[in-house]
């Protein structure tokens, strides 16, 4: 049996599907309207703008399917919630999922937060380190 969503809930899970639809809606407007009049230095200053809100938005719906099963019952903390994920939904998971397995959040904005922070680091590295290289 489910619990309802409380008010509160449905008010972040709504900021967390805006942030996904602003953040593709950047995306696609960056590289599908104005791709051509953007020096290729532009289109990756500008990938955190697209990025940022868009991983901010996954993370967060992601984060409350798994306080879900927390508040469920099913797991004790996030690291056990993510493997029942995983086990539900194949070992693969993992790559998008592995900052879950060490935040300590306790709600779904600060881990929303952070799991997008990790994967903005990861950007910046990448764009840093092995892009120049390509």
């Amino acid at each position: 049996m489910t619990t309802p969503q409380t008010e509160t809930g449905t008010v972040v899970t709504t900021v967390y599907k805006a942030s996904i639809a602003a953040g593709a809606g950047v995306a696609v407007f960056l590289y599908g309207v104005i791709f051509d009049d953007l020096s290729e230095t532009t289109l990756v200053r500008l990938t955190p703008t697209w990025f940022f809100p868009l991983v901010f938005g996954i993370y967060g719906l992601l984060a409350e399917k798994l306080f879900r099963l927390i508040r469920e019952g099913k797991a004790d903390n996030l690291a056990a919630a993510v493997s029942l994920w995983t086990r539900a939904i194949g070992v693969s998971s993992l790559i998008p999922l592995f900052p879950f397995l060490f935040l300590k959040g306790k709600n779904s904005v600060t881990v929303a937060f952070w799991g997008a922070a990790v994967w903005a680091v990861l950007l910046s590295m990448f764009f840093e380190l092995i892009f120049p290289m390509l």
